[in-house]
């Protein structure tokens, strides 16, 4: 009986640390990692793009633990010229800075206008 209780017990001690430390970000840390990557995006895009009037992101996925954060996003913004672009990608960092950030895809004006540079690579 005691060798099956240990045996359990490990078991449960394996599996605790086999599961990432990772939960769903609550609404204060999801709303800082927005802002983060509305501000990587915007920073990056308007050097390509030329001044944006608004941008509004959703995260479609956010994780976090603490001060660490997961996420899958789609940043849209319209530009100056009144075009409505957009940009999905994939962000990790920490409290409202962010470690990598990955594109996968982007409105067709964007990618026409990111052709050959690191916004339409990343």
């Amino acid at each position: 009986m005691m060798k099956s209780i240990f045996g359990t017990a490990a078991a449960a001690a394996l599996l605790t640390l086999a599961v990432p430390a990772f939960a769903e970000c609550d609404v204060k840390q999801e709303q800082m990692v927005g802002k983060a990557i509305v501000d990587s995006v915007r920073g990056e895009g308007e050097e390509l793009a030329g001044p944006m009037k608004r941008a509004v992101v959703e995260l479609d996925r956010c994780e976090g633990g603490s001060i660490h954060f997961d996420t899958r996003f789609r940043v849209k913004a319209v530009l100056e010229s009144g075009k409505l672009v957009w940009v999905e990608g994939h962000a990790k960092g920490v409290n409202d800075q962010i470690d990598s950030i990955e594109y996968y895809r982007a409105s067709t004006e964007l990618a026409a206008m990111t052709r050959s540079t690191g916004l339409a690579s990343r």
